[in-house]
């Protein structure tokens, strides 16, 4: 199939999200927010003395 310059104007597509992307920033703000709350845990265990000695 030939397209000719007019029919090249109306094409359209390609500026979604796509599922591929918001997978991974869904995952993404997942694993920040694990890491932040394992250093508030060791932080909070630091400061009241509770920690496991080896």
């Amino acid at each position: 199939m030939i397209v000719n310059d007019n029919e090249m104007v109306k094409v359209t597509g390609g500026e979604s999200l796509g599922a591929t992307f918001l997978n991974y920033l869904s995952t993404a703000v997942k694993t920040i927010y694990d890491v932040g709350r394992g250093f508030g845990g060791a932080i909070r265990r630091i400061a009241s003395g509770n920690v496991c000695s080896f």
